[in-house]
Formats: structure tokens, sequence, C-alpha cells
């Protein structure tokens, strides 16, 4: 896995995206991810470490292309997500989206298993 920070600039009516790879942006930061498989049924706990939670602007995370439809946030260092579905053996980057056009991208942070795997994501 590997972590990268994303940068949104508004230049003109343009977004641009800057990767800055091990970066943080305003004290928001993301370290882990536990645990880091679960079924590809969704609706396994994943909790998101790091630091910032609490007081950074509004977000929407995704597994993936496809948004988590259930977040909280526990205190500064913990977002508690349900994950959405996936297909079994598919692995997907985590991103948190601000509402201030920031974002984080954690590459290949999660790995969806078929049910039947030996897996404990709950």
């Amino acid at each position: 896995m590997r972590y990268s920070h994303v940068m949104g600039a508004l230049v003109g009516a343009t977004l641009a995206l800057f990767a800055i790879p091990g970066c943080q942006d305003g004290g928001i930061s993301v370290d882990g991810i536990q645990p880091e498989r679960g079924s590809h049924h969704g609706g396994d706990r994943v909790t998101i470490q790091g630091k910032g939670f609490e007081d950074a602007p509004g977000m929407t995370i995704y597994f993936g292309q496809r948004e988590v439809r259930s977040r909280r946030i526990i205190g500064d260092r913990s977002i508690v997500v349900t994950t959405p579905h996936g297909s079994p053996g598919e692995s997907v980057d985590v991103q948190i989206i601000f509402d201030d056009a920031r974002q984080i991208l954690y590459e290949d942070a999660f790995t969806y298993v078929d049910s039947g795997d030996d897996y404990r994501g709950r």
C-alpha cells in the first residue's frame, strides 16, 4: 500500500489535482485502514486511522468508485465506515474528498474477498 496526498487547486474554471506522496495538508492525514480486507457483499465495518478528522470540513469517502453510505467520525484519529459492495479479489483505493476540494488517496488500501474465504472483516 502507498499513501498519497492529493491537493485540489482551483485554477480558473479548471480543477487541477497534484499528487504529493507521503504528504498531509492542514494536519489531515491517513495512516492506515483496519481491517484491510472484507466481504465482496460489503457491509463490513472498517476503521480509517489518521489525524485531523474531527476538525475537517465535510467529506465524501469512496472505496474504489463506490461511495461509502455510512460513516462516523470517532474523535480526531478515526473514521468508522461501512464498506460498499465490490468484486471478489478486487483491491481498491480509499479516497476521501473534502468539501473544500482537498483529497486524500490511500492506494490499494482494501481488498474484497469472496465470503467463503477465510477473512475477519467484521
